[in-house]
């Protein structure tokens, strides 16, 4: 069979599963102060209503509770995701609203989500950065995904080398898919963990610091809240713009698939890594992105975007191990600490 009849088949059965799955995934967020310095921290009590919630009993996932918001990736009956949805939104009712993304694949409970528990956290993602830093009302100016992809290409054209696109994702997860964007500065800090993100930016200060446009992407918009949030803190300057993808990648490939942006336009490229128990997510729309493989395998640098959960030997972090290669575990190392050893 043709590589092109089997993306047509492809295409079809995603059509068709938008239709008529019953089960689906919830993806949002919502970074304010929830609890003012002085006021009473609620966390325990918000956590207590959470899981009283009648759509807890058949939902699962977590939502992390943080004295800057929340942050919650679930699954199950899109009926009971929904209802879920209407509670929140009754309950933070004098808060600004909610982005409720949904997505289907959610079929049954697996390693992320075989539960439905809430966590106490100290901060809605992990930066591990001290009280008072990145704070929400500091966030980068908010752009649907056709203003941001019209701006991008707009820079791209008329002043490229004043512009930084920033992908704020892990080594992972930028291996799979990510934006290209021709003729523009991108950067993808190849972090390990989101938490090492404003040590990537203490480094390159100065390079961003002369820029007159900087764009940031994540995979739902969470993580470019705080992300944008330490850029603008951190270059602390009134000449530089910062731009997020308001509801990230996520939304951005939902415009493509809708006509807002159109395909032969397209900047993603690969499979969208997401943090459920969907495989990753590829365009449903563009074949051309779809059929991109960009990550290589750890072993023998074979094109190879599939996660078998297999981890570098050395620093733990998923790697890519195409199937020729399944027997050679001890030859497993990421790309950066393979550059390490070869350096």
């Amino acid at each position: 069979m043709n590589s092109g009849l089997c993306l047509l088949i492809y295409f079809v059965r995603k059509k068709y599963e938008n239709m008529t799955s019953p089960h689906c995934t919830l993806l949002y967020y919502l970074y304010v102060d929830l609890f003012p310095s002085g006021g009473l921290d609620h966390r325990s009590d918000t956590c207590q209503w959470f899981q009283s919630l009648p759509s807890s009993a058949t939902v699962r996932g977590r939502i992390r509770v943080a004295k800057d918001g929340l942050n919650a990736t679930l699954g199950g009956p899109r009926e009971s995701l929904e209802e879920h949805c209407r509670s929140v939104s009754n309950r933070f009712d004098h808060l600004p609203p909610i982005d409720f993304k949904f997505g289907v694949g959610y079929s049954r409970p697996g390693a992320h989500m075989h539960e439905f528990h809430t966590k106490i956290c100290d901060e809605l993602v992990t930066l591990q950065l001290p009280p008072g830093v990145a704070q929400p009302q500091n966030t980068g100016k908010h752009l649907i995904a056709e203003d941001f992809h019209k701006a991008m290409m707009k820079a791209s054209q008329e002043h490229p080398s004043d512009v930084a696109f920033i992908d704020c994702r892990n080594s992972y997860e930028t291996d799979i898919g990510t934006f290209e964007c021709t003729g523009l500065d991108s950067y993808r800090p190849r972090t390990r963990v989101f938490a090492s993100f404003p040590k990537w930016v203490n480094e390159h200060a100065e390079m961003l610091q002369n820029k007159k446009q900087i764009f940031m992407v994540c995979t739902g918009g969470v993580r470019c809240e705080r992300a944008s949030a330490y850029v603008k803190e951190r270059l602390k300057s009134n000449s530089t713009e910062v731009f997020q993808l308001s509801g990230g990648i996520q939304r951005y490939m939902e415009a493509v698939e809708d006509g807002r942006i159109p395909i032969e336009d397209d900047l993603w490229k690969g499979k969208l890594f997401v943090f459920d128990d969907r495989p990753p997510v590829v365009s449903s729309v563009n074949p051309l992105s779809a059929s991109a493989v960009l990550g290589k395998c750890c072993v023998c640098e074979a094109p190879y975007d599939v996660y078998k959960w297999l981890r570098c030997n050395q620093c733990t972090v998923l790697v890519l191990c195409c199937d020729s290669c399944d027997n050679e575990s001890s030859l497993l190392l990421c790309r950066d600490c393979s550059n390490n050893k070869k350096t």
